[in-house]
Order: structure tokens, then C-alpha cells, then sequence
């Protein structure tokens, strides 16, 4: 009897225990599927957070306007993965409301994401590209990474149409069923594309470095045009200035880790350079005519 007692005692103050790590951890909300890009880097990032004393819980929220809705509706200690493309920022409802409300949101940069040109038409080289002037090339793209390359490829002189979608994996399933012969989307599904007898024909990304076999466009094209990297940044609300100071501590350590540097190389991420985030929400505010 006393040792049941005992067991039960035992279990209570687990359970306790439990409770108190689960009330003191911070709200992480995912704009994205539970399967999807946002949540799967979320994942290693709240791994590489615990490692380091950062306890944080994972919430889906299946997209961007229901991520930001959340985010700007709660009243707990909560923080955001988002990104500073152009779509996102100005997409109804993933908006912020002010500049002042970026200002206060915007704690820091976690990760850049490279997006690669990919295609199941074995006859498409990267030359072709250029080399049949001509043409215009309609490229099957997630909303995010929509603006970028179109200014990217209008300063390589290349014609294009663009056929949007909500995220990379609409994309590739686009591509995949007729609406394009070329791809640009995000690491993982441009792996699926090769794992699925396609290739990719180069990576772009700011640093211009190329993604395991895939050369980078620079590489490629001798050329000076740039490509506007999709940076990963994480917004908070409700957070005392220990608690902000403890996540970008913990993001910063992480980053630093041989096991998220392993992790981004495999996934064709990188680690961005430190960021002045007064100087990035200047830059944001200024190209999205936020008052």
C-alpha cells in the first residue's frame, strides 16, 4: 500500500513538474501545415532552443494569416517564424498594421532559404535559359518566392511568366502536372524533384553558393544580378525584455551549433550574417509603404 502511495505521489509530482516547465515555456506559433517548411525548420529550432535552456511549444497554425491573427490576438508570451519577402509582407491579413507594431514585433533573424530552378525535362539546360532569348519561360512558384525571382530573372533579361501558388509543394505538384516545365521553390521540394528523376539547374540564393551537386546561378551565369534571399526572422509579442533577451540568446547560440549548421547545409539554408533589425525594419517599412 505504501508503495503505491508512494508510485502516486511520485506520478502527481511529475505531473506538477510538467506543468510548471509547460506554463513557463514561451508560445511559438508556425504560420504554416504541420508538414511543411515552416513547421519542419521550427522543429529543429525548438530542439536546438531546449538544448540550450530555451523551452518553447510548437503551434501550428496552417498559414500565414491565421499565424499573424494569433499572434496579434494573444495575450501570452508568444513568438512567430516569418519571412521578409515581399508577398508575405503584403499579403491581406500576414500584414502588420503600422510600423510601429513591425518595430516592436521584430527580434531577429534566424535563418536564410535558397530556392532552386528545377525541371523534368531533361532536353532544359540552364543555357537554354539564356540562350533562347526569345522565349518566355513559364516557372511554376510559391507566393513567397514569387517577387524576388521575377526581379531576378528581369536582371538577367530573361522573359518569364509566373504561375503562383500557395506554397512550394502546390508548385511542384503544378509543374508536375503540366502548368509549367520549370519549378522554383524551397530546398525540400526541389530535392523531391530530383529524388522524382527531375534536376535542378542552380541554386540562388544572396551568398551565392551552390546547394550539394547544384551549382549557383552566379556559376553558372557569370553575372552580377543579385537574388533576394527569403530570410527567416521571429517576431514576439507580450515578452518582458529578460524574455526577449533569452530568445535571441538561444537563437544565437543554436545558430551557432554544428547541428543546425549540419542541418541547414542539408536543407540548402543558411545562417545569415548578423542583422541590424532597426536597419531591416527601416528597409521593410520603406518597401512596403508601412506608416
Amino acid at each position: 500500500m505504501k508503495n503505491k502511495i508512494a508510485m502516486l505521489l511520485g506520478m502527481v509530482a511529475s505531473l506538477a513538474v510538467s506543468s510548471v516547465a509547460s506554463a513557463n515555456s514561451i508560445n511559438y506559433l508556425v504560420p504554416g501545415s504541420n508538414t511543411g517548411g515552416f513547421m519542419m525548420l521550427s522543429k529543429q529550432f525548438a530542439e536546438e532552443l531546449d538544448n540550450v535552456g530555451v523551452s518553447v511549444e510548437l503551434q501550428g497554425k496552417g498559414n500565414c494569416v491565421n499565424g499573424m491573427t494569433a499572434l496579434k490576438a494573444t495575450t501570452e508570451p508568444s513568438i512567430m517564424i516569418y519571412t521578409t519577402e515581399t508577398p508575405m509582407l503584403t499579403r491581406k491579413g500576414c500584414e502588420f498594421d503600422s510600423k510601429a507594431q513591425l518595430d516592436d514585433m521584430l527580434l531577429t533573424s534566424v535563418m536564410a532559404a535558397s530556392g532552386a530552378l528545377c525541371t523534368m525535362d531533361k532536353s532544359l539546360t540552364a543555357e537554354s535559359i539564356t540562350n533562347q532569348s526569345w522565349k518566355t519561360w513559364t516557372i511554376a512558384v510559391d507566393n513567397n518566392r514569387s517577387g524576388p525571382l521575377s526581379e531576378f530573372l528581369k536582371g538577367m533579361g530573361v522573359k518569364h511568366k509566373l504561375v503562383t501558388y500557395e506554397n512550394s509543394g502546390g508548385a511542384v505538384k503544378g509543374m508536375l502536372g503540366g502548368d509549367a516545365p520549370l519549378s522554383f521553390t524551397n530546398s525540400g521540394k526541389s530535392r523531391a524533384v530530383v529524388k522524382a528523376g527531375g534536376n535542378c539547374l542552380w541554386v540562388a540564393n544572396a551568398d551565392k553558393s551552390g546547394a550539394g551537386t547544384v551549382p549557383s546561378y552566379s556559376d553558372v551565369y557569370k553575372t552580377d544580378a543579385t537574388y533576394e534571399d527569403m530570410t527567416y526572422v521571429m517576431l514576439g509579442v507580450n515578452l518582458t525584455d529578460a524574455q526577449k533577451a533569452e530568445i535571441i540568446s538561444g537563437f544565437n547560440a543554436a545558430m551557432a551549433s554544428d547541428s543546425l549548421n549540419n542541418y541547414a547545409n542539408k536543407k540548402w539554408l543558411s545562417i545569415p550574417q548578423p542583422m541590424d533589425m532597426k536597419a531591416l525594419a527601416d528597409e521593410i517599412a520603406q518597401r512596403v509603404n508601412l506608416d
